[in-house]
């Protein structure tokens, strides 16, 4: 018993900070532990105290993440279909891509445009650089990428790439930039934005996601494989196989442990990156076609384009938290970087949908 007196001393330290260490909290969270660990460990008395501390971890996170909510905290209207969207730093603006090639530059302050953009070409995604003063476009039929100073709520120039520029990717100062229609993706340099390499693949070429550590971009190629591309050499290692949407995103964890795709079947298919082989997968709902994760790796979100709802899965168990109605036809999702907010793009309302992530109790 004095075992599990200790285990418990140590859990207090090492997970207090998930949630206001409160008596009020420790009294919710451990009382009940202390008579589930007492029986486990007159059933087990061999229990080692590494797999005890295990368990104990496991029971708090998942008490922590049900302290947590996502509500609706505004939604912004517009006169045009959101194709997605950026917010700065300070959670005070947003730059959107809108389905009439327009760009703009919304105050949420004052809750208005304060600038807008004339683009040709079919703007798509948006990237913000290191540094998040500056971001880039991709032009789907324009054949290049725009740079965009979000500070001074400007155009600066753009930049010919190649065909359908869609996700972007980040490896130090170095730019990737998927190049669906040609089948490739293209290695940028940080200062003129021209590419330095590009990196061919044998199908149609959807999503993109880089794991910087481990050096590897990972690309969903053709519907049935994903490509494995080394970021030091600029060359494709291999592949593995992965039945995946037919436009599916790709989204890496902040630890680089897993790698998300959406499947044909309505479904986010997580997958180890250390074994490159699927591990688990769970149904989102229908017509998923986004996915983002937060900076703290806790939550996955999916857009669920024919319920107008937000999925949120906890991306350690991949099991569903909750889904959150939103607007109508939500295409797009991104999170802010303190990962207070997340923002979705509803194209079916002409509206962007923005979540607070809170205490349960607020």
């Amino acid at each position: 018993m004095c075992r599990l007196k200790s285990g418990m001393r140590s859990l207090d330290r090492r997970v207090g900070h998930m949630c206001p260490p409160s008596p009020a909290w420790r009294h919710c969270v451990f009382a009940p532990l202390r008579y589930v660990l007492r029986a486990l460990l007159r059933s087990q008395p061999c229990l080692g105290a590494a797999a005890t501390f295990q368990f104990v971890v496991c029971l708090a996170s998942s008490s922590a993440l049900a302290q947590e909510t996502h509500r609706v905290f505004t939604t912004v209207n517009l006169d045009s279909a959101p194709v997605s969207c950026a917010i700065t730093p300070n959670n005070a603006k947003l730059v959107i891509v809108t389905e009439n090639n327009e760009l703009l530059f919304y105050d949420l302050r004052q809750g208005r445009p304060i600038n807008r953009l004339r683009l040709d070409g079919t703007p798509l995604f948006l990237h913000l650089l290191p540094g998040n003063k500056l971001a880039l476009v991709g032009h789907w039929n324009g054949r290049k990428i725009s740079l965009l100073d979000l500070y001074g709520n400007r155009f600066i120039r753009s930049v010919f790439v190649a065909g359908a520029p869609t996700y972007f990717g980040q490896f130090g100062k170095e730019i990737l930039v998927l190049l669906s229609r040609e089948q490739k993706v293209a290695f940028l340099s940080g200062y003129s934005f021209r590419p330095l390499k590009e990196v061919v693949f044998d199908a149609a070429a959807t999503g993109l996601a880089v794991a910087a550590r481990r050096q590897r971009a990972y690309v969903a190629v053709g519907m049935r494989k994903v490509a494995v591309v080394d970021l030091a050499s600029r060359k494709l290692v291999r592949t593995f196989d992965l039945v995946t949407a037919r436009d599916t995103p790709l989204v890496i964890d902040p630890a680089e442990r897993w790698l998300f795709a959406l499947s044909p079947r309505n479904s986010v298919v997580r997958v180890s990156l250390e074994e490159e082989k699927e591990n688990k997968r769970i149904s989102t709902g229908s017509g998923p076609s986004a996915m983002g994760i937060s900076a703290d790796g806790k939550y996955l979100y999916a857009t669920n384009g024919l319920e107008g709802k937000l999925a949120i899965f906890d991306a350690e168990n991949l099991t569903q938290l909750d889904q959150v109605s939103v607007g109508v036809r939500p295409s797009w999702v991104t999170i802010s970087h303190d990962d207070r907010y997340v923002l979705v793009c509803n194209r079916g309302s002409r509206t962007i949908s923005i979540l607070e992530r809170m205490a349960a109790s607020q």
